[in-house]
């Protein structure tokens, strides 16, 4: 028999690098055991089961063979790609579950390709699926529900825009990819319960307005909260003073991508519209482009100087993670343009306009040491919990609620689990420390189902 490279694709870095790199089988061939372990991880995938199922690796192997495999959100990809060991060319202290679950690290893919891409394709584990890389919470748990086993219909994914707006189609037709997600990020809390998944709290970040003014001008430092509430209601364009103190100026609010779970966040928390109010509110934004990938300053500066052309005197807007914000500004993250944008204060955090507490700018210091603010951060209207969703059997003994003994409980659930004990790097991403970092007990929820 022939022996055929084994592609591995692994998670894409901020550099514009592909996602694949050769591991030749030519390089295993006096390594029995190396293949032994392979096709044990082949059958378990093959048999519709879950890495995480029984099957470790053989002890002289990589562990990295064994990882648990994540995808979602990119709020907080970057941290999760720092756990895993390495992002945006640092590298960092790789976590594992320790010796009783056979050391398994994590493995986190990008929400998005790289833009120098010419697919959009993930092949996480060896001799597994290649299939549409999820891009946003919304998508990675419903790739979570598809990698456990649980779909007939099979994993699609959706097409994907780039930042000059050409299209990447999705990697052809609906595939199985059971046993090739095993967590999904997600920094938004689904609504309503259920008893399939939960979501595990890992940090706090906070989600406030970015801004652009094109061709200069004083910028818009800072909104209230019914004036971002009145941007998002309607088509018609909100208008304001003129920070500089002459005239007016109009707010043109654009909209993020809508698998994203900073998206669901900001149109159901911050600005409290709904999907059709909303769609009329951005759809000024929407004549320059596409929605916006999240927390990307550049996207938010190219829909200003198009629009530049046609309208005078106005700012474009858009919801933005204060943790991106800080972790691109102290380099820890692609600078995605973040030098290009103004991130907003809230001096109002009233619905009604009437009163509410000042907030101030949601960072504190100068790059590169900013820091979160407490006071935004603790808001409930601006400040959110970041989430790791497990397949909740996986966690807990489903009849007695027991905590199980595993991989996944050494590695997300509990106060003393290895995500959560590794606060530097949380805080090093811009994402607060939580209490309630590693509980698995509260946010239990239905499966998020569908092709992204």
């Amino acid at each position: 028999m022939t022996n055929c490279p084994v592609i591995l694709r692994l998670p894409a870095t901020k550099s514009g690098s592909r996602d694949r790199r050769d591991i030749s089988t030519t390089m295993m061939k006096q390594q029995t055991k190396k293949r032994l372990a392979l096709g044990l991880i082949a059958a378990t995938i093959g048999s519709g089961l879950t890495l995480g199922s029984g099957t470790t690796p053989v002890s002289a192997d990589p562990t990295q063979l064994n990882a648990l495999v994540g995808m979602g959100s990119d709020t907080t990809q970057d941290v999760m790609n720092a756990m895993a060991g390495f992002n945006y060319g640092q590298n960092y202290k790789a976590i594992n579950s320790g010796a009783s679950s056979n050391y398994r690290h994590l493995i986190s893919f990008d929400a998005a390709p790289a833009q120098s891409a010419s697919d959009n394709c993930v092949t996480p584990v060896i001799n597994g699926p290649t299939f549409t890389r999820p891009n946003g919470s919304t998508a990675g748990r419903k790739a979570l529900y598809a990698g456990s086993g649980l779909s007939t219909a099979g994993w699609t994914g959706v097409d994907f825009v780039k930042d000059d707006l050409s299209v990447i189609g999705t990697c052809g037709t609906a595939v199985n990819i059971s046993g090739a997600v095993n967590f999904a990020r997600s920094s938004s809390l689904k609504s309503g319960t259920g008893t399939d998944v939960v979501f595990i709290p890992m940090g706090r970040d906070a989600v406030t307005f970015a801004s652009y003014r094109p061709g200069g001008g004083t910028p818009v430092t800072s909104l209230t909260r019914k004036q971002l509430i009145d941007s998002y209601d309607n088509a018609t364009l909100e208008v304001i003073n003129d920070p500089d103190g002459s005239g007016t100026l109009t707010i043109v609010p654009c909209g993020i991508q809508t698998s994203s779970g900073t998206h669901s966040f900001w149109r159901d928390t911050v600005v409290k519209s709904d999907a059709s109010k909303e769609a009329l509110a951005v759809a000024t934004c929407l004549t320059a482009g596409a929605r916006l990938q999240e927390s990307k300053g550049d996207l938010l500066k190219a829909r200003g100087d198009t629009l530049d052309a046609t309208l005078n005197d106005f700012v474009v807007i858009v919801g933005f993670s204060a943790a991106a914000y800080i972790a691109q500004a102290n380099g820890v993250s692609a600078p995605n343009g973040y030098a290009d944008i103004t991130i907003g204060g809230i001096s109002d955090d009233s619905e009604a306009g009437t009163g509410g507490a000042t907030l101030g700018s949601p960072v504190s210091g100068v790059a590169p040491t900013l820091v979160p603010n407490g006071t935004f951060y603790t808001s409930a209207g601006h400040g959110r919990d970041v989430y790791n969703v497990i397949r909740r059997s996986l966690i807990v003994n489903t009849g007695t609620g027991v905590l199980l003994n595993n991989a996944y409980t050494s590695l997300f659930a509990t106060a003393s689990s290895q995500v959560c004990t590794n606060t530097a790097v949380l805080n090093k991403f811009g994402f607060a420390s939580i209490g309630n970092c590693g509980d698995y007990t509260t946010n239990l929820k239905a499966w998020d189902t569908g092709a992204a």
